[in-house]
């Protein structure tokens, strides 16, 4: 891989990750945009545990480490041109694109109070790679 093409790659997944975390304080912060106020409060002051990105092929790729019962907010970011399937499951075996939850480009799944799991997620894409931010708070 040349020089332009790995620093390249960095600064994508730097805005991702930023662009997550800006999406994170915007749904803390402001029930206007989330639409209940009880989906603002739902995890209260809880602090960031996870902030990161992924590169996601045709094999199910872990993006939590194990169940988190004190998950309260999760955020999967797909930050690519592909659609990324995930799923809630303690096992990515046997999981395919065609049975995941479908994330496009640009889009986001969201787990908070309203629809907490606390569980193990993992994600692929049908073709090719993508990347995916997550973002977790306790």
């Amino acid at each position: 891989m040349n020089k332009e093409k790995i620093i390249s790659t960095i600064a994508i997944i730097c805005i991702g990750v930023a662009l997550v975390l800006a999406g994170y304080n915007i749904r803390k912060n402001s029930d206007t945009l989330v639409g209940a106020a009880s989906s603002i409060n739902s995890f209260g002051e809880g602090s960031i545990t996870t902030a990161t990105s992924t590169a996601v092929g045709t094999s199910a790729v872990a993006m939590l480490s194990g169940s988190n019962a004190s998950r309260k907010f999760a955020l999967l970011s797909n930050m690519s041109a592909g659609t990324v399937y995930c799923t809630l499951s303690s096992s990515g075996t046997g999981f395919t694109a065609t049975s995941g939850i479908p994330i496009i480009q640009n889009s986001s799944f969201e787990i908070n109070a309203n629809k907490l799991y606390t569980g193990q997620i993992y994600c692929l894409t049908a073709t090719g790679t993508s990347t995916v931010g997550v973002i977790e708070a306790n």
